[in-house]
């Protein structure tokens, strides 16, 4: 990890009621099921009573999900899996089981999509509150936690610029995206995390200590692909 703020997340989380989560989704294939199975757990374990996903209406670098992959999936994909004659009883039961599981509960509300078109606009994430008002509200307002995941969504968050990686005040520049996430109308602040593997060189919050560390074993260890970010944007 080159940013692990795990602990603080999970501290800030348990401070909440169970309410609304809202996940930024990046990737389909594997990464859209691993999604689904957080939701799963986060539901489940009551850490949140609904979870709303937020795909793109189109696939920006071709393999971000769409609201289409997800019915899809549901739909076709995971039943043409266990159909394919070439899974044992038990797993073929088990796939079936989580398709119809995951179907109804995006039919009871517990799992919903918002799709919106700010997702693809040539923009960074500060533009956010003044370009797409009711996705700002619904991420800093309706929900109590927010996700952003993968790499892109994290360069957004820090408009692509050339921070300093060591940079000691991530929330200073994470803030120019949410600035009024301390005074919405709850009176306190959603916690707003992001989960990132580095596939480029953006980044901010990396300890000197870490990032020396990281430099040495690779130099260009931010566009590997084999560190990953679990990062707060915004406290609780």
């Amino acid at each position: 990890m080159a940013v692990d703020e795990l602990d603080d997340i999970v501290r800030s989380w348990l401070s909440w009621e169970p309410a609304t989560v809202a996940l930024v989704m990046d990737n389909t294939g594997p990464e859209m099921v691993a999604d689904l199975i957080l939701a799963e757990y986060l539901l489940c374990s009551h850490l949140a009573e609904r979870v709303v996903f937020y795909p793109k209406a189109l696939p920006w670098f071709v393999s971000d999900v769409t609201p289409k992959d997800l019915d899809w999936f549901l739909v076709e994909g995971l039943p043409s899996i266990a159909n394919a004659g070439e899974v044992e009883p038990k797993v073929f039961e088990s796939i079936s089981g989580w398709a119809e599981k995951w179907r109804r509960r995006f039919e009871n509300g517990s799992f919903s999509t918002i799709s919106h078109p700010f997702w693809t606009l040539p923009l960074g994430y500060n533009h956010l509150r003044s370009t797409a008002p009711e996705l700002f509200r619904s991420l800093t307002q309706e929900a109590s936690v927010t996700i952003f995941k993968g790499d892109l969504h994290y360069r957004k968050l820090l408009e692509d610029r050339s921070w300093a990686a060591s940079s000691e005040d991530p929330k200073f520049v994470f803030g120019r995206c949410f600035p009024s996430a301390f005074d919405c109308c709850r009176g306190s602040s959603p916690l707003i995390l992001v989960l990132r593997v580095a596939k480029s060189d953006v980044a901010v919050g990396v300890s000197e200590h870490r990032h020396s560390k990281l430099v040495k074993e690779d130099p260009d260890w931010w566009t590997k692909g084999k560190y990953g970010f679990a990062q707060i944007v915004s406290l609780a």
